[in-house]
């Protein structure tokens, strides 16, 4: 068993971990999520971290389960500011348009996409919102 790190994008789909808020019917929800969970010592006894990043949020550092109990703490904002302006992913998006499936985001979130959206800079953005919950990994 080790650990599993899952950032989910897909805001419309179900997480591996259950009893989390789920977007967009529950408001205590965020669009996309970040998991870390760590099954050992047994799948029963492991620990599990929950993040949850909105549309304007910078993606957070996360402490990372490594052998025994040590841990890295790995900042997933920065290698994803540095991929998406190194690679010029920015110089595809047409920020003029909305993003696929706007209608599935909820309202407030809309918002953030107005008019003119654009990936904010590491200064301006909120960070992302850590909570522990009483879940369960389904390994299935």
């Amino acid at each position: 068993m080790r650990p599993l790190i899952e950032i989910d994008y897909l805001h419309e789909t179900a997480l591996i971990v259950e009893g989390i808020p789920v977007y967009p019917v529950d408001a205590a929800a965020y669009p996309y999520t970040m998991v870390v969970s760590d099954p050992r010592p047994a799948w029963d006894a492991g620990k599990v971290a929950v993040y949850g990043v909105g549309v304007d949020m910078a993606l957070p550092a996360v402490p990372i389960p490594l052998l025994n109990d040590e841990q890295l703490v790995f900042d997933f904002d920065a290698v994803y500011q540095y991929t998406f302006m190194a690679r010029r992913f920015h110089n595809l998006i047409d920020y003029s348009r909305e993003p696929v499936r706007f209608g599935s985001y909820r309202r407030e979130d809309q918002g953030v996409f107005g008019s003119g959206w654009r990936r904010l800079g590491k200064d301006e953005t909120p960070e992302a919102t850590a909570f522990q919950v009483q879940a369960t990994v389904n390994p299935s």
